[in-house]
């Protein structure tokens, strides 16, 4: 998993063979700890 900042975003990214694969797109103000690891 890679991450690229684009302001106020981050993008989260995998990179398969010579494809980019788009994970999630996060406004930077959002707590994304919370959002990509929610307590079950």
């Amino acid at each position: 998993m890679r991450r690229r900042v684009v302001y106020p975003y981050n993008i989260l990214f995998r990179l398969k063979g010579e494809n980019v694969e788009i994970v999630h797109v996060l406004n930077g103000a959002r707590d994304a700890e919370r959002i990509l690891f929610p307590d079950d």
